[in-house]
């Protein structure tokens, strides 16, 4: 079984320079759809 790093990193080298940005709109959009769940139950 792979593991989810080596995921980030072959990620990361196909935007160098971004993966930062995209790890935190990634993390907001999830911290999003948590309170949304939240609010839903």
């Amino acid at each position: 079984m792979r593991s989810h790093r080596g995921d980030l990193d072959g990620f990361s080298s196909l935007f160098p320079g971004d993966e930062k940005q995209v790890g935190w709109d990634l993390l907001e959009l999830l911290m999003i759809i948590i309170e949304d769940k939240k609010r839903t139950e």
